[in-house]
């Protein structure tokens, strides 16, 4: 009988852009400039898109977290008039933060369905992200975090997702077994392959979901979790 449920963050609980070139950054464009950089904004958003990218792709390679802070050093070494001092490097991504997470909302209905939840399963939240503060701080700000006995993230654990280690570490935090557990997420390969190689039962959150993950294994939406697990 299932008594955990662990899910995916960003997409899956949450609404948001994962792009960083649709968003409003004038403060921290204006920052820059304040401290020496004479980049245009639109230079600025892509020559910050381009360092965080490269960061990705090496991270997915290696399955090694890398921090804002790693993003930050490599967008400074791209521009040679953009050196940071560690204060300055600090300022530079509480700005960026705000306004990349100016739009995010939690998805319809969320603390209604986790309410029903958390008094039946245990649950948790496993989630790649790049900065420590990030993920709880949005769970406390949209009143949730009071739901979920575990976050783990892979900044702080060190390995992103799809590493099996993190999706144990969270069973291990849990106490749970991963044949009573759920994974439920919107990452084909992050939140359904990997956690099902552990032993996990898993759901996709998509609109558009690969041909091959059967109709029932599919949530349009993460509270769906109410009518296929309770």
């Amino acid at each position: 009988m299932i008594d955990t449920i662990i899910f995916d963050f960003f997409g899956t609980l949450v609404d948001y852009s994962h792009s960083r070139r649709v968003q409003n950054y004038s403060m921290s464009h204006s920052y820059l400039e304040a401290n020496g950089a004479s980049m245009t904004y639109e230079q600025y958003v892509v020559s910050w898109d381009e360092a965080f990218c490269t960061l990705e792709r090496e991270s997915q390679k290696t399955l090694i977290e890398f921090s804002l802070d790693d993003a930050v050093d490599r967008f400074s070494n791209r521009n040679a008039d953009i050196p940071m001092a560690k204060e300055q490097k600090s300022e530079f991504i509480e700005l960026f933060l705000v306004e990349w997470c100016a739009e995010i909302r939690p998805i319809e209905n969320l603390d209604i369905a986790l309410n029903k939840l958390s008094s039946g399963y245990k649950l948790g939240i496993v989630s790649n992200t790049h900065h420590k503060p990030l993920v709880p701080g949005l769970l406390e700000k949209f009143g949730l975090l009071k739901y979920f006995e575990t976050v783990v993230t892979s900044i702080e654990h060190g390995r992103p997702k799809p590493h099996e280690s993190i999706y144990k570490a969270a069973l291990s935090r849990l106490e749970s077994r991963p044949e009573l557990s759920v994974f439920v997420g919107d990452s084909y390969e992050h939140d359904y392959v990997a956690p099902r190689r552990l032993g996990l039962e898993s759901f996709l959150v998509s609109q558009s979901p690969p041909a091959n993950i059967p109709k029932e294994h599919v949530f349009s939406k993460a509270t769906e979790v109410l009518d296929n697990v309770l």
